[in-house]
């Protein structure tokens, strides 16, 4: 009988320890995980409101289909942010405050309604990707020489009339997309320029 019971005692000694190791495995997936999904959620965000919270952790700001009729000049404060995603919403305007997100590397505002970019993008110096395409803009600002890190610009079905030649300046820019524009030619600062591309 005592060799029973000690029999019974190892063995409910050893699940009970074998439990514990499972549980503690576990817990320490878990807290990977969520060490893993708070690293992405502390840089991405698709809740405006939460990113201005915390703008200095935003480096992704994913803010498309969300109806915005504004976005608000607090957009300063994300010192950090290096994609700006708005398209499909009802912008009419950009703030002019945007010159301060010196990390912007993407800035994407398809299919909105503006009728033309802030001038004071030209302090934007990391910005690399422009994507203007499906709104009402009739020019781009000539400040863009400015960005010499850009290297994508599509301003597609746009009532651009004209590129600005200034756009030479650009020494990365390598493609310019103007389809469905009312674009009829190409300056010939442009045409001479090494490795552009552009896509009528």
């Amino acid at each position: 009988m005592k060799t029973i019971l000690l029999t019974l005692f190892a063995l409910i000694t050893l699940n009970i320890h074998a439990q514990l190791n499972s549980c503690c495995s576990h817990q320490q997936h878990c807290t990977h995980q969520n060490n893993h999904y708070d690293s992405y959620d502390n840089s991405y965000f698709t809740d405006l409101r939460q990113a201005l919270l915390h703008p200095e952790k935003v480096k992704t700001l994913d803010l498309r289909n969300q109806n915005l009729t504004r976005l608000p000049w607090e957009v300063r404060k994300m010192q950090n942010l290096e994609v700006l995603l708005l398209s499909n919403n009802q912008l009419k305007s950009l703030p002019w405050e945007i010159r301060y997100l010196k990390q912007l590397r993407k800035l994407d505002v398809e299919n909105n309604y503006l009728t033309r970019l802030p001038w004071e993008m030209r302090y934007m110096e990391n910005l690399r990707e422009l994507n203007v395409s499906r709104n009402q803009i009739e020019r781009l600002p000539w400040e863009l020489r400015y960005l010499d890190n850009l290297v994508y610009i599509n301003t597609s079905s746009n009532p651009i009339s004209a590129l600005p030649w200034e756009l030479k300046y650009c020494n990365n820019l390598q493609t310019i997309v103007i389809q469905n524009t009312n674009i009829e030619r190409i300056p010939h600062e442009l045409e001479s320029k090494p490795y552009l591309r552009i896509h009528w």
